[in-house]
């Protein structure tokens, strides 16, 4: 038994030492390329991939950004909305990247969130000092009367530095009062908002209508940082279309949208209300140096299979946290 485990072994020393002799192993020789272990670089946080210059051929998912470090949101609403809901709720899905609390004037119902696990809730109405912390402020459906000047005040000085971003989501109750709060009217990106009440009585009111409209990207938001839903242009516009097609599951649809005057001097429209000859402003941009606001109108009387729709819910998510890292600076 000895005998024969001594041969086998003396069989393998023999056949590797002929191996090396004849250099097998040898990978300097011609014809034997090692491959080398290439590590694409990864790209600075806030900034797009490249994307090459063929658009994919199949649809590309919702392009959720990412984020260099957490940003504080701050949001204020007049009561718990279910639009202000599914903010938190997209907020949510990027637990580390978005931080947020929410006060509402009338607390809101047992059970429903307030804040987010990394954040307390908070216990007062926020006053201007508590701006300093935040980079982010959403103004869901609040009465700016909830709040002294000095407070709108502070938001401005904030916003026109770069410090601040601001989203404002207007409804039908207060978005003439937040459109004409001396300070805000300073620094958002649409100039007036008629109120919503009839110029005579059994009259239009302004900005609502019969039936619901579509809600269309222009062709700036198809590329803006805050509304495009992927990078290549061509495909964010194939999407918003489906999204405003009278056949899409989950239509982006509204009805109502708050009545501007128009964008102001430095601003973009983003999109669109498709409401006749007129297509109403629904979301418009800022373009001022250092300056970072967005006026949503109507996004928030969606129906309800809008947010719920697999499709359209993903892209409304992605959408929505794409608000939050152009107004913070982390999406260019």
């Amino acid at each position: 038994m000895k005998q024969t485990a001594w041969i086998v072994l003396l069989f393998v020393v023999t056949l590797g030492v002929a191996l090396w002799a004849l250099k097998v192993f040898d990978t300097d020789k011609p014809g034997v390329t090692v491959p080398e272990v290439v590590t694409p670089p990864t790209p600075p946080p806030g900034t797009e991939l490249a994307k090459p210059d063929a658009d994919p051929t199949v649809e590309p998912l919702p392009e959720i950004p990412p984020f260099a470090e957490p940003v504080r949101v701050l949001l204020l609403g007049d009561s718990h909305r279910s639009f202000s809901a599914w903010l938190e709720l997209h907020w949510g899905h990027v637990p580390a990247a978005i931080r947020w609390q929410a006060w509402y004037a009338t607390p809101a119902p047992e059970g429903a969130p307030t804040h987010s696990e990394s954040l307390p809730a908070l216990t007062a109405p926020p006053a201007a000092p508590d701006l300093e912390t935040v980079q982010v402020l959403v103004l869901a459906g609040v009465d700016p009367k909830a709040f002294p000047a000095e407070f709108w005040a502070r938001v401005a000085d904030r916003v026109k530095s770069g410090a601040l971003g601001l989203l404002v989501v207007t409804e039908n109750r207060f978005a003439h009062a937040i459109a004409t709060e001396p300070s805000l009217a300073t620094i958002l990106p649409v100039t007036g908002s008629k109120a919503v009440t009839p110029a005579v009585t059994g009259g239009d009111l302004p900005g609502v209508y019969k039936n619901a409209v579509s809600l269309r990207a222009t062709e700036a938001g198809t590329k803006h940082p805050a509304t495009r839903l992927v990078s290549w242009p061509t495909w964010s516009r194939k999407i918003w279309d489906q999204q405003a097609s009278a056949q899409a599951d989950g239509r982006w649809e509204t009805k109502f949208c708050a009545a501007v005057a128009g964008p102001a001097a430095d601003a973009t429209v983003l999109v669109e209300a498709q409401a006749g000859p007129t297509s109403p402003a629904a979301i418009v941009a800022s373009d001022a140096p250092n300056r970072r606001v967005l006026w949503v109108s109507g996004f928030f009387d969606v129906m309800d299979a809008a947010y719920r729709g697999s499709k359209s819910g993903e892209r409304f998510r992605a959408m929505s946290i794409s608000w939050i890292a152009w107004l913070s600076g982390e999406r260019v």
